[in-house]
């Protein structure tokens, strides 16, 4: 039981993880929910209504990202969902010319999980990148793993354990030298 006189300063060191939401953002939340609470693919009025609220936020968020279509922006339920739709779409989509896939133990289980699968179930190779002492990709090693039948790379930039940055910008030119025939 925790004494009255005692006090608690909570100092939150998970922000990687979750992070608290701005006020504005919870008050926007609040408020939809209170008033647009319908099924946006219902097609009664209600539902309708839903809809054209969702399309409108979907239109600002393309916007935000200088999108030319509509079908960049993908809602989904969380990170799980949203990892095996990215995941599985780009590698079917590379499976007839490039069946290999990197990444590294650091992935979340929810990327980790999905590369498995593809690996036991779709005839994807999987290949696991070292990694250093200091919990950095090994860039020697993804040099030496990455090739033309690579068609799938996983890695988080910022961990969110660890906070380690991981060199994505040197991987990113690493892959455009390899591939450099899909970047002309």
């Amino acid at each position: 039981m925790i004494n009255e006189r005692e006090v608690f300063i909570l100092i939150y060191l998970d922000n990687a993880a979750t992070t608290k939401a701005f006020e504005e953002v919870l008050d926007t939340y609040l408020k939809v929910n209170q008033s647009m609470y319908y099924n946006p693919n219902s097609p009664h009025k209600a539902g309708l209504q839903a809809n054209q609220l969702l399309q409108q936020a979907k239109t600002q968020i393309n916007a935000m990202i200088n999108s030319k279509t509509n079908y960049d922006v993908v809602f989904t339920s969380g990170a799980t969902e949203s990892n095996n739709l990215a995941l599985k779409g780009i590698a079917y989509r590379k499976f007839d010319t490039a069946k290999e896939i990197i990444t590294s133990v650091l992935e979340h289980p929810s990327v980790l999980e999905v590369v498995r699968y593809l690996e036991a179930h779709e005839g994807f190779k999987v290949k696991y990148v070292d990694v250093k002492k200091d919990g950095s990709i090994n860039l020697e090693h993804f040099k030496e793993l990455m090739s033309d039948k690579v068609g799938l790379v996983t890695c988080m930039y910022v961990n969110n354990v660890t906070g380690q940055i991981q060199p994505i910008p040197q991987m990113a030119k690493v892959i455009k030298i390899i591939l450099r025939h899909i970047f002309m």
